[in-house]
């Protein structure tokens, strides 16, 4: 049987003895680790805590007589008020106080230090004396643009307003999608709301500097005494409600500050000028200056590095009379057509279509990328008037102004549908534009700049003319000079008309005789597939099938390549020199004269007839150049031995037992 164990119901003596000291120990303890802990809590309050104090010493407070501390908080030092609320921020980070006091913090070591500090009642002698530099002074709390609601500028030569519309973005007033300059908007608005004062003048009586304010006033600085008299100021207004009015008065001798008075003080102060740097302007420049200082100079919409040649009606005209806009003459005016669009067609390569006068030659595709290259590089160097008028009022003013030279019409295709969609243009992506330019001026530096419009925008732009010299080309320096450029595959139809004067003696006149009356030669062309069927055309020009017509004979034409070979002698054929020296009239009496030689070519496109027709006037026997007509277009010059070629050329085409006279040789 086990013995049960028993335990005295009272401990003995010695053991509570024992308990007590534990218990006491333990007691202690406790009161070792509070007292520990409590006088932590008090170093830790003391070392966390920094107040905040100016450079000699003073400590920053409010005028309601509120301290602040630099407090390390969740590990990171903030700014708060003695009543342990933490004070706002600014967008750079640092802390404002209620008065407007901006504080920076090390982060490291929780050092406080004034930034800036406002110009208070009763506070500007101590500000002044022992600021020293080492903090900015303002005239009033520092307001940030997410502050403000609007700022207006006034002086001698203008009176602007920026505000916020109903987005909360800032715009100027009366011309709200005008775009302006960031860098000089964000210095306005620094200079406007960080009112950097470097100094309060003394104007006292016992003062000896302050003897020109006792006998001229605010004149002396040039301020008005009566501040509602004031022409240069600007005026903030806040977020709140709160309106600051500042008046601007003479630049200070050393050229580092403006005189200025705070509406509703008596006192003078400098307010920095500040230096221009790539980051901001300057005191003048944001206030004593003009709206269209601020206004990005426009004339023309944004076009794409990647798409800059997709245009439509790229169209150039100029005027005889800069002040009579009815005398302005198209001197080019093309197209763009798509690759996807030309590819293994008539156009395959040609990417401009000429238009207008130009129609019917080919654009020289060279000179229209540098030219529209131009246009997307169009970089106006300053605005010089901005419009408070309705745009068709502005365009009058414009014209009476500066004159119109010449004008840039065309549309721009942002964007273009996919294949399903043709390639064509998507219509609310294109942007149609009308640029009036002014005639070429010549600056006091020798540079020449052009003066440019667009109702759009509704301002001038003065732009160098660097950008703008495709302007002076004539429509020679447009063309190409290969006149006739039609894939021969796609040919339908060759009509050749040579004037038979057998009065005349001239070379030409000796090769036309030699076709015997066959003097109007028309060659229809078809062609037909591996099997014999007729097709619109191929694309190696293979199976071709001609039938000619000379006068009243129709005959079947078996020299295939001879036919080609005689169209590759046109496709020769260039222009020569330059634009004809001819007057209008005279060109018009050359026209109506009638052509020596003329050349119609029907191509098939997409199942549509595309017609050129070539006329040559050989108007000087003996000389070197005729006048040359594409479509009744001309102003252009052939050399006289080209033409003598091609018709030596056609009588070889038509009849190859005769021998041909040797047409002079080209030089």
């Amino acid at each position: 049987m086990t013995q049960e164990t028993k335990f005295p119901t009272t401990a003995p003596k010695r053991w509570r003895s024992s308990l007590k000291r534990q218990r006491l120990a333990v007691f202690i303890s406790l009161g070792v680790v509070v007292v520990l802990a409590v006088a932590f809590a008090i170093v830790y309050a003391l070392t966390s805590k920094i107040l905040v104090e100016y450079p000699n010493g003073d400590n920053v407070v409010d005028t309601d007589g509120t301290k602040y501390y630099a407090v390390q908080k969740n590990g990171v030092w903030v700014v708060q008020n003695q009543h342990g609320d933490v004070c706002e921020t600014t967008s750079e980070g640092f802390y404002k106080t209620k008065d407007g006091t901006l504080i920076r913090v090390n982060a490291e070591t929780g050092e406080p230090t004034v930034v800036a500090t406002v110009l208070l009642n009763g506070t500007e002698d101590k500000i002044f004396n022992y600021g020293d530099g080492e903090y900015d002074i303002l005239l009033y709390p520092m307001l940030e643009r997410a502050d403000l609601t609007s700022i207006e500028v006034a002086n001698e030569k203008d009176r602007f307003k920026f505000v916020k519309d109903k987005d909360n973005t800032w715009v100027i007033e009366g011309h709200e999608t005008t775009p302006y300059d960031a860098t000089m908007f964000a210095t306005l608005v620094v200079v406007t709301g960080y009112t950097r004062t470097l100094a309060k003048l003394d104007l006292s009586p016992e003062n000896p500097d302050a003897e020109g304010f006792r006998q001229n006033g605010y004149a002396e600085y040039g301020l008005p005494d009566d501040p509602a008299n004031a022409t240069r100021y600007f005026i903030l207004t806040a977020e709140d409600g709160t309106v600051h009015k500042v008046i601007i008065g003479d630049l200070i001798l050393d050229d580092t500050g403006y005189y200025a008075r705070y509406e509703g003080r008596d006192d003078v102060y400098v307010l920095s000028q500040m230096e221009e740097s790539e980051y901001n302007s300057t005191l003048s420049a944001t206030l004593l200056g003009v709206i269209e200082d601020y206004v990005t100079p426009t004339v023309s919409t944004t076009i794409g590095s990647s798409n800059y040649f997709d245009m439509t009606d790229f169209t150039v005209q100029a005027a005889k009379d800069p002040k009579d806009i009815s005398t302005l003459e198209q001197r080019v005016q093309f197209s763009y057509e798509p690759i996807e669009v030309r590819q293994n067609t008539f156009y395959s390569s040609t990417p401009y279509v000429g238009k207008g006068v130009l129609a019917g030659y080919a654009i020289d595709d060279l000179q229209a990328d540098t030219c529209l290259l131009n246009m997307m590089d169009l970089a106006p160097v300053a605005t010089i008037k901005l419009y408070d008028t309705d745009p068709e009022d502005s365009l009058i003013s414009f014209i009476q102004e500066y004159g119109v030279a010449y004008t840039i019409e065309f549309t721009y295709n942002q964007e273009r549908l996919g294949e399903v969609g043709g390639y064509k243009p998507v219509k609310d992506k294109q942007v149609n534009q009308q640029i009036w330019i002014s005639p070429m001026v010549e600056k006091e530096d020798g540079s020449y700049v052009y003066y440019m419009f667009n109702e759009l925008f509704n301002m001038v732009v003065e732009t160098e003319r660097a950008f703008l010299e495709f302007l002076e080309w004539d429509s020679f320096r447009w063309v190409k000079r290969e006149i006739f450029d039609g894939n021969v595959a796609y040919m339908e139809k060759m009509e050749i008309t040579l004037r038979d004067n057998a009065a005349s003696s001239t070379p030409l006149q000796a090769l036309i005789s030699q076709l015997n009356g066959k003097t109007n030669i028309t060659f229809e062309v078809s062609f037909v597939d591996d099997g014999g069927n007729a097709v619109a055309g191929s694309a190696d020009g293979a199976n071709m099938k001609l039938f000619a017509k000379y006068g009243v004979v129709n005959e079947s034409f078996t020299q295939v390549t001879k036919f080609k070979q005689f169209y590759q002698t046109l496709l020769y054929t260039s222009l020569s020199g330059a634009m004809a020296t001819d007057s209008d009239a005279e060109q018009a009496a050359i026209i109506a004269g009638g052509a020596d030689m003329t050349i119609t070519l029907t191509f098939n496109v997409d199942g549509k007839s595309v017609v050129r027709t070539y006329c040559f006037y050989a108007y000087q026997p003996g000389g070197r150049q005729c006048f040359v007509t594409v479509d009744g277009n001309g102003g252009f010059y052939v050399k006289q031995l080209r033409m003598e070629k091609i018709v030596s050329d056609v009588v070889k085409l038509l009849d190859s037992t005769v021998t041909v006279i040797s047409p002079r040789e080209e030089s």
